[in-house]
């Protein structure tokens, strides 16, 4: 039997003040949304329609929506409440049986051929992880077997200093006898030195 692939892009719904504030506190609220809601958009037209995986927006309010295009068709739903390693354990356990990939909305210069790397990878590993350059991850990847409503692996992101350098290295910490397979690392933007880091990057 053919295993699913399921893609879950988690985002908050750009508003104004909402969102990248630490980048906002750089270049205003404005330009900050804005950014983000271009970079969302983006991702959603590139990720949001493959045969190859199902794809799911998972929203930060029970209440937000956005608006479709036609190049992208995602299912909605919401993350849940508590803290970040919460909503991302509630998300992977969300969404049917499958391999499973989440990944932020607002991460830049991400495309399909990284995605099916990543599902290609779970063929063989149990975890796949994508760092960033900031000390987080990009993107976590579980392998359909281990049967998340069955099995609590989400030890995984007990004691995890979220939104800090520490959060990937607290993450490989929390993993135990479980393949894991490193992505190659990519930048994440909070700050106005990571934009021009990125864009520094993406001209070479």
């Amino acid at each position: 039997m053919t295993v699913k692939n399921h893609l879950i892009i988690f985002s908050k719904i750009p508003r104004y003040a909402i969102v990248k504030k630490r980048l906002a506190n750089e270049i205003g609220n404005m330009e900050a949304l804005r950014f983000y809601d271009n970079l969302l958009r983006r991702n959603l037209r590139n990720l949001g329609n493959d045969s190859r995986w199902n794809c799911w927006l998972a929203l930060s309010n029970r209440r937000d929506k956005i608006r479709r295009e036609k190049s992208w068709d995602c299912k909605f739903f919401f993350q849940g409440h508590g803290g970040l390693g919460f909503k991302m354990e509630n998300c992977l356990k969300k969404v049917p049986d499958g391999n499973t990939i989440l990944v932020g909305g607002d991460i830049p210069d991400i495309d399909r051929v990284n995605i099916s790397n990543a599902f290609n990878k779970l063929r063989f590993y149990d975890l796949v992880l994508g760092p960033s350059f900031d000390g987080g991850f990009w993107l976590i990847g579980v392998k359909g077997n281990l049967n998340l409503r069955r099995k609590n692996i989400f030890n995984l992101f007990n004691s995890v200093r979220w939104s800090s350098e520490f959060a990937l290295k607290d993450t490989l910490k929390n993993i135990r006898n479980k393949k894991l397979y490193l992505l190659s690392y990519k930048n994440d933007i909070d700050t106005y030195a990571d934009l021009k880091l990125n864009q520094f990057l993406s001209s070479r």
